[in-house]
C-alpha cells in the first residue's frame, strides 16, 4: 500500500501531483483542526477524480511551535494502516475499512475525497468493540 501526502499547493484544483495522483495510492489531505474544514493550502484534485482520498488533522506542535501540512497528516493514516494489517490481513480489506470510516464535510469530492477520517468509525467498521466484548465473556 502506498500512502502519500496530497501536497500543500491548494486551494487551486488540480494541484495533486505524482505520486498522489496515482490511482491506487491513498492520498491524504489535511484539515484545519480548529474547524474541520479542508486546510486552505491542502492540495486539491482535478474535478471528477477522487483525490485526495481521505483527510485527517495536519497540525502538530513541534519544538515549541505549531506546524501543519499534509506531510503531518499522512503518518496518521500510515500508522492506522500499519496497525490494521495483523487483524485485516489484506490491503483491500484495510482500504475498504479506511474509506468506510470517514465523515463527509460537505466539500467537493476533489477537495475532501471521501471525507475526514474518524477513528471511532474505523473501530466500529472493524468490529473491534464486538470482538473485545465477546472475548471478555
Amino acid at each position: 500500500m502506498v500512502i502519500v501526502a496530497a501536497g500543500n499547493y491548494g486551494p487551486n484544483e488540480g494541484t495533486i501531483f505524482c505520486p498522489g495522483c496515482a490511482e491506487n495510492a491513498i492520498t491524504v489531505g489535511s484539515v484545519n483542526s480548529s474547524n474541520d474544514k479542508v486546510h486552505e493550502e491542502s492540495s486539491r484534485g482535478r474535478i471528477g477524480v477522487n483525490k485526495p482520498n481521505i483527510l485527517t488533522t495536519g497540525g502538530v506542535y513541534f519544538d515549541g511551535s505549531y506546524g501543519w501540512g499534509t506531510s503531518f497528516a499522512t503518518p496518521i493514516i500510515s500508522g492506522i494502516v500499519a496497525a490494521s494489517f495483523n487483524r485485516l490481513k489484506e490491503p483491500d480489506n484495510i482500504r475498504k475499512c479506511l474509506y468506510q470510516s470517514t465523515i463527509d464535510l460537505g466539500e467537493p469530492q476533489n477537495h475532501q475525497g471521501l471525507g475526514l477520517f474518524s477513528l471511532e468509525k474505523y473501530l466500529e467498521v472493524m468490529g473491534v468493540g464486538e470482538m473485545d466484548s465477546r472475548s471478555q465473556g
